[in-house]
């Protein structure tokens, strides 16, 4: 693994408009504040409440960045 020093991007699978999600690389957010963890993803998986938000026109706003469900190590 890379030092996130390192990389200024990562991977992101990104809704982009109802019903379109496009694979690609995305810049790191900003240095987490001090009451924040910093955790690097190891796997991410979308449930049943992203379905609507993908496909159903239910999205917060657009480009959207899919997945909540995750482990990583902090």
């Amino acid at each position: 693994m890379t030092d996130r020093n390192a990389r200024k991007t990562m991977k992101a699978l990104v809704l982009v408009a109802d019903g379109v999600l496009d694979y690609r690389e995305v810049p790191f957010p900003p240095k987490p504040g001090d009451e924040w963890i910093l955790v690097r993803m190891a796997y991410a998986g979308l449930c049943g409440s992203d379905i609507p938000r993908a496909f159903g026109g239910r999205a917060y706003h657009y480009p959207l960045i899919m997945g909540h469900e995750l482990s990583g190590t902090v």
